[in-house]
């Protein structure tokens, strides 16, 4: 039987007493997209991100060592100089990768030749208005009238508002949105918004965000219920992280999976799973 070592070991993503690495989407599969600086499920084989170096634009996918972020490989390959990140890959099985080709644009991963980090994990930094990652692999992913959306942000401390996630349609920016008393979900260019207390804006978060088939959506923050609203109707695409024309980008980002699924059932163990990794709360 498997010991102490073990169980914390699948969480923080080494097998513990020579037994199998045991990811968090091994016990919650079924994910339409998952990404991640660290490494999801035992069957992945892929990379988990590809960088550009600044100092001769350069580029270098960079992998997993002990199903964390090959942080040696990257901090060598960065030479002392900057390091962006050009594609983010999806991990689910589903090949919905995020890529900016645009230089400008590129969330950033190393600076100066030192890993950014977000309490002691590296994290992507967003250093600019025009920063972010898309896909079109993705269209109208959030039709299924259920879903289960987790992911691991700090909000621009610095702004009323920045985006996690959404579609990125002329005004129309559908998606999720932390404020500084709130995650808005504004489907359709219609804001549910649940209020709560506190800044959103001064630490990380872990954000879930599930709509059930009654399309009653449905928020927790750091592990505690943020609150819920009704008669969530309608859909939107999932186009983006990052900043657009209508809203800031993240300080940090480090995790996101989607689910087109309801997981309350699940909720507790996804949450903790992600929380002994980051430290969230």
């Amino acid at each position: 039987m498997y010991g102490y070592s073990y169980q914390y070991g699948r969480i923080l993503g080494k097998g513990g007493g020579g037994a199998p690495f045991v990811g968090l989407l091994d016990d919650y599969p079924t994910a339409a997209a998952a990404y991640s600086l660290r490494k999801l499920r035992n069957g992945y084989s892929g990379n988990a991100i590809r960088v550009r170096r600044s100092s001769d634009n350069a580029e270098l996918n960079i992998g997993f060592v002990d199903n964390v972020l090959d942080t040696a490989t990257l901090t060598t390959f960065a030479s002392g100089t900057n390091a962006f990140i050009t594609n983010f890959y999806d991990q689910s099985g589903n090949g919905v990768d995020l890529f900016r080709s645009v230089a400008v644009g590129q969330p950033q991963i190393v600076a100066s030749g030192v890993i950014i980090t977000d309490s002691g994990k590296p994290t992507l930094s967003f250093p600019n208005g025009n920063s972010l990652l898309h896909t079109s692999g993705f269209t109208e992913l959030l039709i299924p009238a259920e879903w289960t959306i987790s992911f691991v942000s700090k909000a621009d401390a610095a702004q009323t508002y920045s985006a996690t996630l959404g579609d990125a349609v002329g005004d129309n920016q559908d998606g999720m949105l932390i404020f500084g008393s709130q995650l808005r979900t504004k489907i359709n260019n219609v804001n549910y918004g649940v209020f709560g207390s506190g800044d959103n804006r001064t630490k990380t978060r872990l954000w879930t965000n599930i709509r059930n088939s009654s399309n009653t959506i449905t928020i927790n923050r750091d592990g505690t219920s943020y609150g819920s609203v009704s008669s969530a109707v309608g859909s939107f695409d999932f186009v983006q992280i990052g900043s657009s024309i209508e809203v800031n980008q993240p300080d940090f980002f480090s995790e996101l999976i989607i689910w087109k699924s309801d997981q309350t059932s699940n909720l507790s163990g996804i949450e903790t799973n992600i929380n002994t990794y980051y430290g969230v709360y």
